[in-house]
């Protein structure tokens, strides 16, 4: 298999970094009506 290149990030910094991005969307849909999503 040439897969040895490939190499995956570590489950710790996978839910980490997911965590920081989704929260601060999820404050900004709160903050904001969902009408900005739509055009």
């Amino acid at each position: 298999m040439g897969q040895s290149g490939l190499t995956p990030p570590p489950p710790a910094r996978v839910p980490d970094v997911l965590s920081r991005l989704a929260r601060p969307f999820q404050a900004r849909q709160a903050s904001t009506p969902p009408g900005w999503l739509t055009p």
